[in-house]
This record gives structure tokens, sequence and C-alpha cells, in this order.
């Protein structure tokens, strides 16, 4: 398989890496598809990979006495698996493609080792996480009173309502991130 190059990646957070940063992960670096309504992530499970999408959206779902609902939503500007960064092996919440696309991703494993050599690769993921955790207090509670309609998905034959948000918190969140 061909290695993939720095100017030709569309996520935001690995096309703006420092070459030497991106150096440390291309190796491990592999492109991959996002498909409608697959887990990426599942809660309680160890994460297995990083996905960064070029293409698509991810939610971050969360379990709540009332269900599951969004808390969250991964696009170009992002990265699926940030609990890796935060040395997490395993997140609270899954992760579920609800447009599809392409994305790139990395083994867990690969990431921690990068992060372990790079203190710079480590501060800029470091900031994405906290741009995230800003963008999340921000907006949750008016993207809910926004969300415009409900998806419905199934994880283990188990059926769950997800709100699909508002363009305008979608908008918020990635240019509080950019």
């Amino acid at each position: 398989m061909a290695h993939l190059q720095q100017a030709s990646v569309r996520n935001r957070l690995l096309a703006t890496l420092t070459p030497d940063d991106f150096d440390l992960l291309q190796p491990d670096l592999e492109p991959v598809p996002l498909d409608f309504r697959h887990w990426l992530i599942e809660a309680g499970e160890p994460i297995q990979h990083v996905t960064f999408p070029e293409q698509g959206i991810v939610s971050i779902l969360a379990d709540t006495t009332e269900g599951r609902i969004e808390v969250g939503m991964i696009g170009p500007e992002g990265m699926a698996g940030l609990p890796v960064v935060l040395g997490i092996e395993r997140s609270p919440h899954s992760y579920l493609v609800q447009a599809e696309g392409q994305a790139v991703r990395i083994p867990a494993q690969d990431l921690r080792t990068a992060l372990r050599h790079s203190p710079s690769l480590q501060a800029g993921f470091l900031r994405y996480a906290h741009a995230r955790m800003v963008c999340t207090k921000r907006g949750l509670a008016d993207a809910f009173r926004g969300a415009r309609s409900w998806s419905r998905a199934s994880r283990n034959g188990t059926r769950v309502r997800v709100p699909v948000l508002s363009s305008r918190w979608r908008w918020r969140c990635t240019a509080a991130m950019a």
C-alpha cells in the first residue's frame, strides 16, 4: 500500500501537523471508508483505532436514563478516539457514523507510541481536546433545544434514538476548533 502524503490528507488535524509529527504517524495511517451507521467505538470497549474523518460525520453518543443521546459530532476537523490522547483505553461514549464518507485511521497503540515520542504532537492533540470540551459545554444545551429530527440506529438489536442536530450547532463547534 502506498503511504499517504500529508498534502493529500483532508483531515484538518492531520493536515496542520508539523512534517516531523506527520512522519511519526504516516507509516501507520490507513485510509478507510466511513459506512453509514457503522460503530467506530463502542462504549466501555477498548479503543482499537483512532479515526480522522476526511469526509462524513461521526456522532459521539452517551447513554442516559432516557436513552442514548448525541453529545458531539466529529467531521474533518477532528478525531474519533480522543480518549487515547488523554491516556484512556476505553471511552464512556460510543462513536457512530451518521454521514458516510472517508477517513484515515491509526491503531490506538501506534498513536500512543507517537505521542510519547513527540511533545509537540501531544500538545497539538491536547489543544484539540480542549477545544472539543469548550465546544461541548457551550453548544450542548442549545443543540438539543434545536434538534430538528431524530434518527434511529441499532446496536446489537437494540434500537436507539439519536437527535439530528442543527447545522447552526455544527458550524459553531467547527468554528471553535479551527
